[in-house]
């Protein structure tokens, strides 16, 4: 939350810092040795002026000085670099805006959850559609699977055959979901550099840029120390059992393949994996996270019960199947490559 930088208004050609912040002062942070190479000619004198920033790392200060400090604040880095501009054009002004209105962060945190759930709600109607068709064609595929039997390859080309005829796209359920993991990613770097949450407390959080704790040790428990920390979160807890409860949502109004026994049970080893890594992530991040999760439960319920009728998505597929279907450059060549790998099988 905090920098510091030298700058320097000559260029220099080569700098060496070395910092120490584990110390035992109480009253000091770090320590820092700076080393410079500076051009000065034999028996001459050369003054080079500095500006030394000793500050908070807070976006909009940092960017008024013009010098491109701004990038100091982790909005993204590495291969998800991408999503600091996710955090400084759209995150950024939303938070601001919302944090100058309302006085309370957490409910800045719900409001945000919010409006960005709404933004999103048209992935995500758009996924629950493509669910609700894959369910209703639930019946012709298990009858084409009996048919079938264990020729697994027959069974494939004919399940084409039946989505291409109902005009089903067996990904439109992943897809939608995928334009929402930029935002997802750039919460996940927004929320732990925010400044204003900085000793912001609430509920039982004493400070929402910190892990919340309910329950601490002081003994290092070799394995779990390293990975989960010497502490309870709760808000890493209700996150891991929102999440759960989702999976198990999701799964029962989701056909599943029965050949395909593990990934009935891979949405719940996610969120108990990820339970072990966000015990030490910020309070505000798990919180967002938690109430996100819950807005998705209600959202998905609304969608179900009052925008989607399952008599009408059986009766627009009933009504494309009479329809000529015109394949893709795509379609065409799983399809060929398909029949080649049956031809292959029969020889």
């Amino acid at each position: 939350y905090f920098s510091t930088a030298l700058i320097a208004e000559d260029a220099f050609s080569k700098a060496k810092i070395k910092s120490n912040t584990k110390l035992t002062e109480k009253d000091i942070v770090s320590k820092s040795n700076f080393t410079f190479d500076l051009p000065v000619k034999p028996g001459s004198e050369q003054a080079y002026s500095f500006k030394w920033y000793i500050g908070p790392n807070d976006y909009k200060t940092l960017k008024s000085f013009d010098l491109g400090l701004e990038d100091m604040v982790p909005y993204g880095y590495g291969i998800f670099t991408f999503v600091k501009y996710i955090n400084k054009w759209a995150l950024l002004p939303l938070f601001t805006f919302l944090s100058s209105t309302v006085g309370n962060l957490a409910l800045v945190l719900v409001l945000m959850t919010i409006i960005i759930r709404l933004a999103l709600s048209f992935f995500t109607y758009k996924s629950f559609l493509s669910t609700a068709k894959m369910r209703v064609l639930k019946p012709e595929l298990d009858q084409l699977r009996e048919q079938c039997g264990d020729d697994k390859q027959k069974f494939s080309m004919e399940q084409m055959k039946l989505y291409k005829t109902a005009g089903v796209n067996p990904l439109g359920g992943c897809l939608p979901m995928l334009f929402q993991l930029p935002i997802l990613l750039s919460l996940y770097y927004f929320i732990p550099t925010a400044l204003p949450l900085r000793q912001s407390s609430f509920l039982w959080a004493d400070d929402l840029s910190t892990y919340d704790s309910i329950y601490s040790w002081g003994s290092q428990i070799w394995g779990l120390s390293s990975i989960y920390g010497n502490h309870i979160s709760l808000f890493t807890l209700l996150m891991t059992a929102s999440s759960l409860f989702l999976a198990v949502y999701n799964r029962n109004n989701t056909p599943q393949d029965p050949n395909n026994p593990m990934m009935k049970w891979m949405p719940f080893i996610f969120p108990i994996f990820l339970m072990g890594f966000f015990n030490k992530m910020a309070a505000a991040l798990t919180f967002y996270y938690f109430v996100s999760n819950m807005l998705s439960i209600l959202q998905q319920f609304i969608i179900q019960k009052f925008f989607i009728d399952e008599k009408k998505v059986h009766a627009q597929i009933q009504e494309n199947k009479s329809k000529p279907v015109t394949n893709s450059k795509w379609a065409e060549r799983i399809a060929e490559i398909q029949k080649q790998q049956a031809n292959k099988a029969k020889k």
